[in-house]
């Protein structure tokens, strides 16, 4: 299960989805809130290079969960925070790769900043809602920004939900998660992946 470094990159695309929100679009979809100089989540490694992110300042990246497809730029950001739920972290520092997917990204020396969301006192944080969602990882979250539900991959627009058959998977947990997912009513669903 776990991925092998030097596989091609999709090709990437950044997309405007309001003034305040870009989404940068390659294997997986991440997003950059204005505002907060804040990353949802940071792609596959090497679908964007560092010029890509000029412009966009980051301060805050916080992950959705920790596979390698939704973690791969944060070294390209040494100074930013990075955040997960304590339970993705925990996870990750009892199996690195188990976690991750990804030996080679599992051992990048940046994931030793992770801190916990819940022991974070970032400004960024005062505009946002965590909202765990254990099941395609135990420490799965989806984040409310304004009337928009970032979902990473426990749920996407077709209806669609985040597999549940890989390490540190908690299948018992997704049937609740979506139904917390469903009970936000967000105006907007934005999801690690498009489809």
């Amino acid at each position: 299960m776990t991925r092998k470094a030097g596989k091609q990159a999709a090709k990437a695309t950044i997309h405007k989805i309001r003034p305040d929100i870009v989404k940068l679009q390659g294997w997986s979809d991440f997003y950059y809130i204005r505002p907060l100089r804040l990353l949802i989540d940071a792609g596959k490694a090497r679908d964007f290079l560092a010029h890509d992110f000029q412009g966009m300042p980051v301060e805050t990246i916080i992950f959705t969960h920790l596979h390698y497809d939704h973690v791969g730029h944060a070294p390209l950001f040494p100074k930013a925070a990075l955040l997960a739920s304590a339970e993705s972290i925990e996870d990750f520092r009892q199996d690195p790769e188990g976690t991750m997917l990804d030996e080679v990204m599992a051992s990048n020396p940046c994931f030793a900043r992770l801190q916990p969301i819940g022991l974070t006192r970032l400004p960024a944080l005062r505009h946002l809602a965590i909202i765990p969602t254990p099941g395609h990882s135990r420490g799965s979250i989806c984040i409310r920004y304004q009337d928009i539900l970032f979902t990473g991959d426990t749920f996407f627009r077709q209806g669609c939900y985040g597999r549940v058959d890989l390490p540190k998977s908690v299948p018992e947990s997704m049937q609740q998660s979506i139904a917390t997912v469903l009970s936000q009513k967000a105006n907007l669903i934005l999801p690690g992946h498009d489809y």
